[in-house]
Order: structure tokens, then C-alpha cells, then sequence
């Protein structure tokens, strides 16, 4: 007997052999059991998750011998027919091949004479958003009223190219991508059916499979097919990266220690690997986001990372990195050829990891106007510190209010009364409505009656948004230090005559509403 390809052979052929979605079986379950039948089903979907399979599936539970069923026979002489496509009342149809309005009409030409055999005459329309528009109106009418003896079956991977006149005449079922979870267990138990043992397979092979199916499992059945036949009976992942185009997972881990530690020489050793490997650099890149997602997710997710790099990763260092390597990939197909688009990908990753040393951070006793303990005298209170910066990050303000008071330095304090200085440049901001929120706020921090005065001068004192400013300033300057200090940046310059520009934010004054 000819081989016939795991993608034909493991079709399934009930609901029970469907995997991935439950969603919609659960629906035509119902449906069938209760008799609720509709004349036209819209099935949509990306490749491969199962649209065909499920029409002639449906074809079956609607013409079983053996009745209308959610679980037909399989043996009767009209479920046989349909699995091997010679069922005369079930009439399978490829739209793409037949776009033309006189195919339309050929085939409804019969379409009110009674079925030969079976209890319904079926139409599976495949590719439905094929059909020409003349096609589409031609079809119409015998879509919303067909004869009691007739089911359409429509299949599509673009539904928004149907028009919606034809939209809201079927019943539309929407099948979702499959999980990598699902496909690795499928081919997992498609190899134990094709008397291939563990011993002769690895379980992260079947997840690099999966993946590349990218939610198709006719694509994963296909892939499987070709790594049995590269690896000789044997599904390793070795033999499956190098298949794809891939490399393991151990070596994105150390391209990764090596950009954090910028070690030039290594990752140019490993770039010469990668190629001798003949790696596909777009799978690469494509494992390098995966990796850091998973990375990213542990850390947000405050859990031991088990994707562990060598080297400890800040957040900030893995949304940088993933952030380079995202836009890098749109860049990519641009690049001269892929390797040199990905060493270019890799040398902005290790370029741009720039942390500023000890002596250029900001102190820790003084961050953006707050007061540590250590500085503001330990067990005293923000209200007893009398920091004007201190108070306003404890007071409920935002949009006016709370940028009249960051643009306010505070003269003179009593029991229940604080003298305020506006910034000239912004006296603007001085409204009622805005001094009264102020006030308010004043009031219920306090937990006292507060009057509050406001005169509009030159403040002695750096008011909060001068102070932000100023830091802002300070911490551009040191970055800008930071950088033309590095070697890296230093042999840029040198080599393209380049120039460092810096943006310096000079106010970050925002209303916050």
C-alpha cells in the first residue's frame, strides 16, 4: 500500500479526533442532538485547523444512516463515501478554480432536484472568498432559501472579503489558531500510533515543531513528516533546528550572556557558528523575542526564571533588548543580506546597554524631590519635615492644581497658614478654582484648616518643577558622559565621523486628569 502523508492519514474523521476547538464542538454538539439545523455555516479560520475536515464531518452527522447525530456511524455506505470523497449528494467545490458567475449558476442549476441517496444534497464551498462578485449575487437568493433538502458548508480564511450580504445568511464558526501545548501533544501521540517509541524522539523537538507550525496542525503533521525522513526514523532537536534553520536554545542564551557583557569576540565566533550552521537568521531572531517574552514574563510574574541566562538581566535591559530586536526584525528583509542585518541587530543591543556607573547616579537620599528618612530626620513625619516637595507628592492634586503647587515654593508655614511663591513665568496657573483645590488638599493633609497665600514673584527656593528640570538636566549630562565614555561608541565615532546628539527634556510639567 502507498504511504499516504501523516497530514492525510490522521485526519480526523469524528468530532472526538478534532483537537483545539472545543469551543465550536461544543456548539454543533448541541445543535445536532436537538435537531436545530441551519441551512448555511460559515467555518473560518487560518490554514490547517481543520475547516474541510469539519464541513465533511458535518456532512456525515447530517446524512448518517443511522440518523442525525453529533457521533456518526463511520460505517455506513453514505459516512464511507464522504471520507473518500465520492459521495454523489455531497458536492465538494473549490472556489478558487471556479471564480466565474457561469459556474455559480452551473451548480445551482440542480440544486432543486431532491439528493440521490443521502437525506441532504450538501455543498462544501472551500476558499469561498474566491468566488467573483457576480458569482457572490448569483448565489444569493439560494442562500437565504434554499430547498428544505440542501445544506451549504462554506470554508474561508478571509471572511472580510465575503460581502456582508452573504455574512448574514450562515451561521459563521470562527476556528482559533491551535495552541503549541496541543500540537505538541498530538504529534506526541501520532508518533506512538506510528510505532515510533520515546526513545526516538524528545518532547522539545515536538514544541520546536509547534511552533514553527504556528498554529496549524496540517503544517505541524507536514513538518513531523519531513523530520522523520531527515532524522532517519528519529525526531531530535538537534536534527529539527537544523531542519528549520534554527539553533538551540542554549546558543540564543549565550548570545544574550555575551551582548549583556558585550564580549565582542564571542559573539562574532558565535555569528561563524550560526552561519557554518546554516541557521535561518529570521528563526533566529524570531527565538531571540520568544526567549526574552518568556524571560520577561517570569520576572513580571515574580517567579524563579527556569529560562535562566548566566548573567542577571534587569526589566529594563530585556524590554530594551526586545524592543531592538522587534524593530530590528522589521528591518531585516531591508539588510544587504540577513547575516549582516543580525550582527547589525546585535551590535545596537550591545551598544545601547549602557549603565551609568555608581559615581554619575543620582544620590539615593534625594530622588526627585523626596526626602529619605536618613535626611529628613527619622520618625518625623512628612508634615512636621516641612518640605514643600514632600507635602505635594502626599496631596490628591492632578491637572491644575497639581501643577500650580510644583510651580510654587513655600515661604512661610504656621499653625493654619502657608505662604506660597509662584514662579512668574507660570502665573497663569493662578486661578480660584485651582487655589481652592489647593487649599482642600492642604486642609485634609494637614487634618486642620488651612489658609493658604499665594503671591507671584521669584521664588528663593527651587520650586518642585525647577528642581525636576535641573535633575533632568544633571542626569542627561551624566548619560552624555556615560556614553562618550564608552569604547564601543568611541569607535563609532572615530569610524563614521559621527556626532552624539542629546535631547535634553526641559520640562516635564504634565496635566494629569
Amino acid at each position: 500500500m502507498a504511504y499516504l502523508a501523516l497530514a492525510r492519514k490522521y485526519r480526523p474523521h469524528n468530532f472526538s479526533e478534532m483537537v483545539g476547538q472545543a469551543h465550536i464542538l461544543k456548539a454543533l454538539t448541541h445543535a445536532l442532538e436537538h435537531n436545530r439545523l441551519h441551512h448555511a455555516y460559515l467555518l473560518t479560520g487560518t490554514r490547517g485547523v481543520g475547516k474541510t475536515s469539519l464541513a465533511r464531518i458535518l456532512a456525515k452527522c447530517f446524512n448518517c444512516e443511522a440518523g442525525i447525530s453529533a457521533s456518526p456511524c463511520g460505517k455506513c455506505s453514505n459516512c464511507q463515501e464522504i471520507d473518500q470523497g465520492r459521495c454523489v449528494d455531497v458536492m465538494e467545490i473549490d472556489a478558487a478554480s471556479r471564480t466565474k458567475v457561469e459556474d455559480t449558476r452551473d451548480l445551482l442549476e440542480n440544486i432543486q432536484y431532491a439528493p440521490q441517496r443521502a437525506r441532504f444534497k450538501i455543498y462544501i464551498i472551500d476558499e469561498v472568498h474566491m468566488l467573483s462578485g457576480h458569482s457572490f449575487n448569483a448565489l444569493l437568493k439560494t442562500l437565504e432559501e434554499p430547498p428544505a433538502h440542501v445544506k451549504f458548508l462554506l470554508a474561508t480564511t478571509d471572511p472580510q472579503k465575503l460581502p456582508v450580504t452573504v455574512l448574514s445568511r450562515c451561521l459563521q464558526f470562527h476556528l482559533k489558531n491551535i495552541s503549541i501545548e496541543i500540537i505538541s501533544k498530538q504529534l506526541e501521540n501520532i508518533l506512538n500510533q506510528e510505532n515510533i517509541s520515546d526513545q526516538h524522539y524528545e518532547k522539545s523537538a515536538l514544541e520546536i515543531i509547534a511552533r514553527a507550525a504556528q498554529g496549524s496542525m496540517r503544517d505541524a503533521l507536514s513538518l513531523l513528516d519531513q523530520c522523520i525522513a531527515h532524522g532517519e526514523g528519529c525526531v531530535l532537536e538537534n536534527n529539527v533546528n537544523m531542519m528549520l534553520g534554527g539553533i538551540s536554545e542554549e546558543k540564543i542564551i549565550q548570545l544574550l550572556d555575551h551582548i549583556h557583557a558585550r564580549n565582542t569576540q564571542d559573539i562574532i565566533n558565535l555569528m561563524n557558528i550560526f552561519e557554518e550552521n546554516g541557521a535561518d537568521f529570521f528563526v533566529l531572531l524570531d527565538m531571540i523575542l520568544s526567549y526574552l517574552q518568556k524571560l520577561a514574563v517570569l520576572q513580571f510574574a515574580g517567579k524563579d526564571a527556569k529560562y535562566c541566562v548566566s548573567t542577571q538581566f534587569s526589566s529594563e535591559d530585556i524590554q530594551l533588548y526586545y524592543q531592538i530586536a522587534l524593530l530590528g526584525k522589521r528591518d531585516l528583509p531591508l539588510a544587504p543580506d540577513p547575516k549582516s542585518g543580525f550582527m547589525m541587530i546585535v551590535m545596537r543591543m550591545a551598544v545601547f546597554n549602557l549603565v551609568p556607573s555608581p559615581a554619575l547616579r543620582a544620590p539615593p537620599q534625594q530622588v526627585r524631590g523626596r526626602l529619605s528618612p536618613a535626611s529628613a530626620g527619622e520618625g518625623k513625619t512628612p508634615q512636621d519635615s516641612g518640605d514643600w516637595s514632600t507635602i505635594i507628592d502626599q496631596l490628591k492634586l492632578s491637572g491644575l492644581a497639581k501643577l500650580l503647587a510644583q510651580n510654587c515654593s513655600m515661604l512661610n508655614k504656621t499653625e493654619d497658614r502657608i505662604e506660597l511663591v509662584l514662579d512668574a513665568s507660570h502665573s497663569a496657573l493662578l486661578t480660584d478654582a485651582a487655589k481652592d483645590r489647593l487649599t482642600q488638599a492642604l486642609s485634609a493633609y494637614f487634618q486642620k484648616p488651612c489658609q493658604t497665600s499665594i503671591s507671584v514673584g521669584k521664588p528663593k527656593i527651587e520650586t518642585p518643577s525647577q528642581q525636576n528640570r535641573r535633575e533632568n538636566a544633571e542626569k542627561t549630562k551624566s548619560q552624555e558622559t556615560t556614553l562618550l565614555a564608552d569604547k564601543t561608541v568611541q569607535s563609532l565615532i572615530q569610524t563614521f565621523s559621527a556626532t552624539l546628539v542629546t535631547d535634553s527634556i526641559t520640562d516635564i510639567d504634565t496635566i494629569e486628569e
